[in-house]
């Protein structure tokens, strides 16, 4: 699984065939690769709970992922709440969607934007409240995550394995 999306990121980096890759030692191809600009797969959504957190980690970052039953795509947070860093993968899915820390019920939407503190006095603000968000999507069976900040545009196009369509 990890080979075949190996040999699909370069591909899809260009680092496969093609004039410009022959004139580069692999150390340079290496060098110029932009780890942080494609697509990874992070398990089986067979083996993922729904409506659950679960800790997924990518390059020593964690992040707190959420299948939802309601057939919104994932959630994908940092897996770390702003406010004392509790793991958010330790929290709960609220009935609004959100991404509830389970130390002191801060709760987040899929872009990471705060949308809930409880101890917040009346009046107060949640602008500076907020947990970096990525991109996830379920393709295939396999979820996947983008590490790049969410909204950042255009994404490629996640890897696919024909042999793995549903439609035979």
């Amino acid at each position: 699984m990890l080979l075949l999306a190996a040999g699909a990121l370069a591909v899809s980096a260009g680092l496969t065939g093609g004039t410009h890759a022959r004139t580069l030692t692999s150390a340079q191809r290496y060098a110029a690769f932009d780890w942080m600009a494609h697509w990874y797969p992070m398990a089986w959504t067979r083996d993922l709970p729904v409506d659950r957190p679960t800790r997924v980690t990518l390059f020593d970052d964690d992040y707190a992922v959420v299948l939802r039953s309601d057939g919104q795509p994932p959630l994908a947070l940092r897996d770390a709440c702003p406010h004392r860093l509790a793991a958010l993968s330790e929290g709960r899915l609220t009935e609004q969607g959100f991404l509830q820390c389970a130390y002191h019920g801060w709760a987040f939407d899929d872009s990471g934007a705060c949308k809930a503190i409880p101890q917040l006095p009346a009046g107060g603000s949640l602008a500076s409240a907020c947990t970096r968000a990525a991109t996830a999507v379920v393709s295939q069976g396999i979820l996947w995550l983008h590490p790049a900040p969410r909204g950042t545009a255009p994404l490629p196009e996640v890897p696919r394995v024909p042999e793995m369509d549903d439609d035979r």
